[in-house]
């Protein structure tokens, strides 16, 4: 019997079930990405396929109305952070005409004050990244939950 790698997760009907209701949004995406990696056997796929169609109706629609809130929320984060980007570069141009200065009356150096702006348009970008990751596999796993609910209405 071949022994499973640590990085693999048992993809049955009850991890699905345990991770679909009662783990975090991260720890969630986490399982959805270790489970549906992008690259991986059609014998993998077909016996994960297999283990989705066990699950009930119920089940499946509480889970893809749980996917769609996560992708919801990952979307307006994306809008949120994009807002941030713009008014962030919209600060460093009022830095760089000096009206930034006179309008918060600040005495920091321009340095310091680049260095802050920096940062933050660096944290932005990174939770732009985090989330649009999180956006598209939840996005993959709810669209192959919708397939196949169609697929089980038609037997």
């Amino acid at each position: 019997m071949k022994k499973k790698k640590n990085n693999e997760m048992d993809f049955n009907k009850s991890t699905l079930e345990e991770n679909l209701t009662n783990k975090s949004t991260r720890k969630l995406i986490k399982f959805l990405e270790k489970s549906f990696p992008s690259q991986q056997k059609s014998s993998d796929i077909e016996d994960k396929i297999k283990a989705i169609r066990c699950l009930k109706k119920d089940f499946i629609l509480y889970a893809i109305a749980r996917l769609e809130k996560i992708c919801y929320i990952s979307d307006l984060r994306q809008s949120i952070i994009v807002v941030g980007f713009f008014v962030t570069t919209i600060s460093l141009i009022f830095r760089e005409s000096g009206i930034f200065k006179r309008l918060f009356q600040l005495n920091l150096d321009y340095g310091w004050m680049f260095v802050i702006f920096a940062l933050l348009l660096f944290f932005l970008m990174y939770m732009a990244y985090k989330d649009r990751k999180r956006y598209i596999v939840s996005l993959h796993f709810k669209e192959l939950l919708i397939q196949i609910k169609e697929d089980m209405k038609k037997k």
